[in-house]
Order: structure tokens, then C-alpha cells, then sequence
């Protein structure tokens, strides 16, 4: 269980992947150009007359689910690094070490023609072992050798290792579950449509999948549907997103004895942690209680047989990528069909690209900045940076509601703040324990890696945090806060236009970049980040009445984005508010350092902003992305954002009466 961490974008706004179908959805206006009619005033809708040429002239890509700015500069980039991939495979010797591997894997994942001779043979002895499992006392004795092992199975629950909440000098165990293959506990409630014609196609497609594994038809409709079973009771008892996104709630620390008495199940807690996670702890942490309480109702002793079938058909489901084309083109062709989008011509070669970035990613990375990231740019960066926090300080400094204890607290935290812009200075240590074996198949290889992992992370334990690590690779588009590491992070692929470019004015810069680094900058006081001190330990350093205060402000956030509409569905404003507060004060921040320069114009501030958020996706997808992604649509994180400036009515001249009015008393501000 990794920590939370606050990114600009969630992944599913930048990637189609398993079920993404259920997650977005824009009106017919966004999607299709030419029904966007005429460009609306500027005055009614801001976002839309910014983005009105870019919106007509960019159509979604059949083979997506959706398209944007952000999307079109991450394919780039993907693009130009399979080239250099490729570019690696004609290398007789390779020097570097990690690279050599890293192509050995390449090689091995591109090598359609022997995965499609292999077969169903490199998994079936995987499978047979989960049909051998009769007693519970298997199936706690199957979870103990598989977790030791090469861990192929799919599992109900593992122990890992990450920074101690509350002590971030330390490490803690956590306990995570196996979550519901839908992304909406809503999609498997009585009478939801969208819910059932997903899951009849599921049915179709997986019972598909298995007779190619050996099963009859009928033997195959039933593992799937008792898989269902179980996966509809992990959706009933799991975290919803808004509980999940609440850090508190999240974050439950329970003792072994409690693990043996209150939580006691059929499922061997303490034993399976015992002989699974060697090393000392007298405590758990655990993301979601639900689960852990609820273990015998989802995984019911009394109904092995389905926990089987759970566990058969979601290790298959596991590792799609690596089966071969005549059962990966079953799934894909489910995908297809729920999100309305056609097979890409090249998808299995994007697949391999996937899972080499995923693996190899920070080695990935060394390519991409030693081709495409100045110094320079780094440098300005860091300098716009140091400017969003020396405003940041002044304006906590001017602050009227907090006391002068709290302030001290919020000042301290600023001050203690990393900040990390292009890339790491150095690979993951574990890299160079990674050994691919030509000898083996392509998924016994990704075990031993993910082996790799888990015994590298024990053997660190005891050992102090890392906290120059970083959880993004370079060539990512995206940009993060960590509250356990109190760090700022901003991957090189982020650093480039619309968002960044030395070609770009500073007025342009300040609009993307800027409001990046006040809106991560601001995660550190957020209804999560707030909860966590200058070193990253969840704890509280405000005053009662301080706290009640802040709190105050964010209601009022959350009431500015509930139950807004948007195309015909409602936003969550609880799911959002971290979010949203951070794109309002990022804004905020940015603005006023923009002012102090030199030829500030408030027009390319503004504009940029908006272009930042250009996109588009299927109507299909919008009803679970608004159940589920912590940001809003970013129609809303422009229109329902810009409105809280005093600038941005001066600049446009909006009057009441416009659409994009707000009433000043409305206007809102946290930090």
C-alpha cells in the first residue's frame, strides 16, 4: 500500500486502461467540433471561448477515450521514447548495465510470435495450484507460498512496506485488500443501467477467455459468475472515493493482538504477515478498515469455491498483457466496446512500451531529460519556485484569521519544504538487482522483478527513509505533493508549453507552471495535507479554533462545487475540495507573484490558464468520473476558479448579468 499522493491530474484523465470506460464522459458540444455551434461570449463562459478553436479542431482519435493538451504532449513523449528503445535494440553491447536489462526485457515482451506459441502453458500451472486449494487451511497455507514465491496469483490481501505515518523516520507494514474490478461500488446497485450492460459483457468476454484456458462453456460461466459474487461483495464493503479521500479516515493503525481478536477471520492474519513480512513491528496500518473487518462476508469460508473462482479468474485478468494476442484480443475487445472507442493499430507494441516504462521507468527517464531538458529550464523553474514560496510566506505572514501559534506551524512547514524539478539524481537502488533470464518465460521474468521489490523493501527497513526518492518518473506530465516527505515534485515532462516554455512569456508561464507550483505547494494546507506537520508526520500543529476556521473556508468550497451541473451530472464537492482548494489558492499565489513583474499581462495570464485545461473526452465516461476522481472537470476548475479574482473581472470587464459573474461578498479565497 503506497501513500497517497496529490497530483495535478488523476491517471484517469491521462490513460484508457481496464474499466477507464466508466470514467469520463463531456457533452456532444466537447466531443464533436462541430456541434459546438458559435463561440459563446467570453463573458458567459471564459473556458470555452479560450479553447473554442482548439475544441473545434481537435476530434477524439477513434482508438481513445479521450484527447486534450496533456494527452497529445504524453503520447509525444511515449513516441519518442520507443524510438529510443528501438534504437537500443539494434545496440550489439550495451554499457550500461540497467539499460541491458532493461532491452533484454524488451526484447523478450516484443516477442509476439513465441508468447503466442507458449500460450495458456506459462500460467496454467499457476491456476492449477489455486484448483487444488479444498480447506481454508489451503487456502491460508496457498497465500503464504504464493506471497513467498514468485507471487503470480492474484491475491486477496498483502502485507508491504512504506514510511510510518505518524514517525516518518520509520517504516510501518501495511495490509492491503484486493479492490472491486469496477471503479464504482454504484455500478452493481439494483436497477444502474450502465452497471449492468458492463457486467453482462464481462460475463461474455471472460467466459470467452476461459474455455481458451480448457474450460467448457458451462464450467466457464460459472467461474465467472462466482467471481462476481465476490467482486460485488469487495465493492459493497470497500472505502467509497470520498472516504478514501479523506486522510483520516484512511489511515487506521491496528495492533497484532487486535489483528487475532477484533479482526479475527477464517483468513490467518498474523500468521500470513509472520511468514510473509520478516521483519518486527507490533502494529498495522490499514487504508481501509471496512475491509479488514468485513473478511468473512466477502471471502465467506463457507463458499470456497467462489474465493477460488475469484482468484482463478482475476489472475488472469492480472496478466492480459502477457497471454497471448487470441485471449488479450477478448479483453481488448471488451474495452473497446464499453468505452466506444476501435483497437489501436498498434496497441499490443503500446502495451509493451507500458510495461517497460512502468518497470524501467526511471532508466527511461535518464533518455528522455538527456535529450529534451535544459538546464536553463530548470533553473528558471526553480526560480519562479522560490518566488511562489517567498509569496506563499508573506501572504501567511498578512493572514487575518490565523493565530501567530498556527502561522509559526504553517511558516515552519513552508521553510522545511522540498522542492524537486526535472528528475532524480540518481536511479532506484533496486535497479541494479534487476536480472532478466532469457531462459524463462515473459511472466515468470515480471515475477522474479516484482520479487526483486518486495525483498529489497524488506531488507530496508530498519533503514532510514529515502526522501530523495521520487514517486514520478521524468518523463511524466504531471506534477505531485507528498505530505509523509513534505515535497514538491515536478517532473521534467510537465516543463514545456502550454505549461512551460522559455519561449513563452512570463505572464504565460506564471498562468501554467506557476499555478502548478501554488496549487502542489497548497496540497501542504488542504483538508488532507493539513493534517501533516513539517516533516511529513500526521499530526496536529493548529489551534482549535484556527482549525474550525480553515474549516469553514473549505465548506465553502465544497459548496461552490456540489451539485454543480455539469453535462447533465453533478459534481461531488466533498470528493473535490482538497482539489479544488488547491487550484484556488494555487491561483491565488500565482497571480500576485505574476503582478510583480515585469510587463505583467493579466490576459496571457488568464488565457493560459484556461488553455492548460483543454479537452475533451466520451460522453460515455463522465457519470463514474465524477463518483470517483478527486479533481474536478476542467471546464469547472477554469470557469468556477477564475471567478474568485477581482482581476479577472477588471481584465474582462464582466458585469453582473454575465454568466462568469460572481458577486464579490461570493468570491472566495483560503489561503
Amino acid at each position: 500500500m503506497k501513500k497517497k499522493l496529490y497530483k495535478l491530474i488523476s491517471l484517469l484523465l491521462v490513460v484508457s486502461m481496464f474499466f477507464t470506460a466508466c470514467n469520463k464522459k463531456e457533452s456532444n458540444e466537447e466531443t464533436k467540433g462541430e456541434e459546438l455551434g458559435e463561440r459563446p461570449r467570453l463573458e458567459d463562459d471564459f473556458y470555452e471561448y479560450v479553447n473554442y478553436d482548439w475544441l473545434k479542431n481537435n476530434e477524439i482519435p477513434a482508438d481513445k477515450a479521450s484527447i486534450g493538451y496533456m494527452e497529445q504532449i504524453q503520447e509525444n513523449i511515449d513516441a519518442n521514447l520507443k524510438e529510443e528503445l528501438d534504437k537500443l535494440l539494434k545496440v550489439e553491447n550495451i554499457e550500461d548495465p540497467i539499460k541491458n536489462e532493461m532491452i533484454k526485457l524488451y526484447k523478450m515482451l516484443l516477442d509476439f510470435d513465441n508468447i503466442d506459441k507458449l500460450g495458456t502453458k506459462p500460467l496454467e500451472p499457476y491456476l492449477k495450484d489455486i484448483e487444488k486449494i479444498q480447506t481454508i487451511e489451503d487456502l491460508n497455507n496457498s497465500l503464504i507460498d504464493w506471497q513467498n514465491g514468485l507471487n503470480i496469483q492474484n491475491t486477496i490481501l498483502e502485507f508491504s512496506i512504506d514510511t510510518n505515518t505518524k514517525d516518518v523516520t520509520k517504516k510501518s507494514i501495511y495490509l492491503g485488500f484486493a479492490s472491486s474490478m469496477l471503479p464504482d461500488k454504484s455500478l452493481y446497485e439494483k436497477d444502474n443501467e450502465q452497471g449492468e450492460q458492463i457486467l453482462e459483457l464481462y460475463k461474455e468476454a471472460m467466459s470467452k477467455v476461459l474455455t481458451k484456458f480448457g474450460l467448457n462453456e458451462k464450467d466457464a460461466e460459472r467461474k465467472v459468475e462466482n467471481m462476481l459474487a465476490v467482486d460485488r461483495r469487495i465493492a459493497e464493503s470497500e472505502l467509497t472515493a470520498e472516504e478514501y479521500s479523506d486522510d483520516e479516515k484512511s489511515y487506521n493503525l491496528v495492533s497484532k493482538e487486535d489483528l487475532e481478536s477484533k479482526y479475527k477471520s477464517s483468513l490467518d492474519l498474523v500468521r500470513i504477515m509472520k511468514e510473509t513480512m520478516p521483519v518486527e513491528s507490533d502494529s498495522i496500518e490499514v487504508t481501509d478498515i471496512n475491509m479488514l473487518s468485513n473478511l468473512d462476508k466477502i471471502f465467506d469460508p463457507e463458499k470456497l469455491e467462489e474465493t477460488k473462482d475469484w482468484l482463478y479468474v482475476s489472475t488472469i485478468i492480472s496478466k492480459k498483457q502477457l497471454l497471448p494476442n487470441d485471449i488479450r484480443g477478448i479483453m481488448i475487445e471488451f474495452e473497446n466496446t464499453i468505452s466506444g472507442t476501435v483497437p489501436k493499430e498498434n496497441e499490443r507494441e503500446e502495451a509493451v512500451f507500458k510495461i517497460i516504462n512502468d518497470t524501467f521507468g526511471f532508466a527511461l527517464g535518464e533518455i528522455y531529460v538527456e535529450n529534451n531538458f535544459s538546464q536553463k529550464a530548470k533553473e528558471d523553474v526553480e526560480e519562479m519556485t522560490k518566488n511562489i514560496i517567498e509569496k506563499y510566506k508573506e501572504r501567511l505572514k498578512n493572514n487575518e484569521w490565523l493565530s501567530e501559534e498556527t502561522k509559526a506551524g504553517a511558516l515552519k512547514k513552508l521553510d522545511s519544504m522540498a522542492i524537486k524539478i526535472g528528475y532524480p539524481e540518481k536511479l532506484p537502488e533496486y535497479y541494479s538487482l534487476y536480472k532478466i533470464d532469457e531462459n524463462k518465460d515473459i511472466i515468470e521474468n515480471m515475477a522474479l522483478l516484482g520479487k526483486v521489490d518486495k525483498e529489497y523493501s524488506i531488507a530496508k527497513f530498519d533503514e532510514p527513509v529515502d526522501r530523495s526518492e521520487w514517486e514520478m518518473k521524468p518523463q511524466e506530465l504531471n506534477a505531485y505533493y507528498s505530505p509523509s516527505s513534505n515535497d514538491i515534485n515536478f517532473p521534467a515532462g510537465i516543463l514545456q508549453a502550454p505549461f512551460y516554455s522559455l519561449e513563452q512569456t512570463v505572464s504565460e508561464n506564471y498562468g501554467g507552471i506557476g499555478v502548478v507550483i501554488g496549487h502542489e505547494m497548497s496540497h501542504a494546507f488542504d483538508t488532507n495535507g493539513s493534517l501533516y506537520d513539517e516533516i511529513g508526520n500526521m499530526r496536529n500543529w493548529w489551534t482549535e479554533k484556527d482549525y474550525e476556521e480553515f474549516q469553514k473556508k473549505a465548506d465553502k468550497v465544497i459548496e461552490s462545487f456540489d451539485g454543480l451541473d455539469y453535462m447533465g451530472e453533478k459534481i461531488n464537492g466533498k470528493l473535490t475540495v482538497s482539489e479544488n482548494i488547491a487550484d484556488l489558492s494555487g491561483i491565488a499565489v500565482s497571480l500576485e507573484v505574476a503582478k510583480t513583474e515585469k510587463d505583467f499581462n493579466a490576459k496571457e495570464y488568464f488565457e493560459n490558464y484556461a488553455n492548460i485545461w483543454a479537452g475533451k473526452t466520451r460522453p460515455e465516461l463522465i457519470k463514474i468520473q465524477l463518483a470517483t476522481d478527486e479533481h474536478s472537470p476542467n471546464k469547472a476548475r477554469v470557469n468556477n476558479q477564475v471567478v474568485n479574482f477581482d482581476e479577472f473581472f477588471e481584465t474582462y470587464n464582466i458585469k453582473k448579468g454575465d454568466k462568469m459573474w460572481r458577486e464579490k461578498e461570493d468570491r472566495l479565497s483560503v489561503w
